[in-house]
């Protein structure tokens, strides 16, 4: 159990919210009122600003995000973890401060809602088993995704034509999954540091237009059915560490 944030006291709007949000685990009896009463820095699983507004919370084994969630709109981190819940709630895509969700081991199936589209802010996406379906064409407008990790996930389909727009990615990493079609998509993401698609589906040759990944440090593409040779261009990509 984590205690940081500052010591200014919770706002009511987030106040409610955790009462609320709270109650959703059944495993855990809530927060108390009088718990909530407490500076910010004194309150488990949360942190919080200078005015008292939430900016991270960890909602580990939640099987249900509430719709209170809503109410945190300085929410800049979640970490939502060890879910059994059949589906990734839609209401995650109304928190448009956010800049990182992380997803570990959750059990939720199907893909990723299109409400995602409008989280324009977030930097860091990281989940890891549970998710199906294919990678959606809403992940191309979350435009200033630095970091995408997805590993352990069933997803299928090919990687979508609308990534193109995420030019400021540095890490791409997909897992033991069902991801087929080709590498081009990802041609124009010239900032990329790290590729790792691995244990998949991958067709054709990689791209010539990877010459143009000054920065590319990791490119590891194993256990694919890609075919063709490096390109003799990547000689010029002086930053290259790790290739297989």
């Amino acid at each position: 159990m984590w205690r940081l944030g500052s010591g200014a006291p919770l706002g009511p709007a987030e106040r409610n919210a955790l009462l609320e949000i709270s109650k959703a685990r059944s495993a855990w009896g809530g927060y108390t009122e009088e718990e909530l009463q407490a500076d910010c820095v004194d309150i488990a699983y949360i942190e919080c600003d200078d005015t008292g507004a939430v900016t991270a919370i960890t909602l580990t084994s939640y099987d249900v995000i509430p719709d209170a969630i809503q109410a945190l709109s300085r929410l800049q981190y979640l970490n939502w973890a060890h879910s059994s819940a059949t589906q990734v709630p839609t209401v995650i895509g109304t928190l448009t401060s956010l800049t990182k969700i992380d997803m570990l081991r959750s059990l939720a199936s199907g893909s990723l809602p299109s409400s995602f589209s409008v989280l324009s802010n977030l930097k860091q996406l990281y989940i890891e088993d549970g998710l199906s379906g294919s990678l959606p064409a809403a992940v191309g407008r979350m435009t200033s995704l630095e970091s995408l990790q997805i590993n352990g996930c069933p997803l299928g389909g090919s990687l979508p034509s609308e990534m193109k727009f995420l030019a400021k990615l540095l890490t791409l990493e997909i897992t033991s999954s069902n991801i087929t079609g080709s590498l081009d998509p990802i041609q124009p993401l010239t900032q990329l540091q790290r590729i790792q698609i691995r244990r998949g589906r991958l067709l054709g040759s990689i791209p010539s237009g990877f010459s143009r990944f000054s920065n590319l440090n990791q490119l590891v593409l194993d256990d694919n059915a890609l075919s063709g040779t490096v390109p003799g261009k990547w000689a010029g990509l002086t930053s290259l560490s790790i290739l297989r």
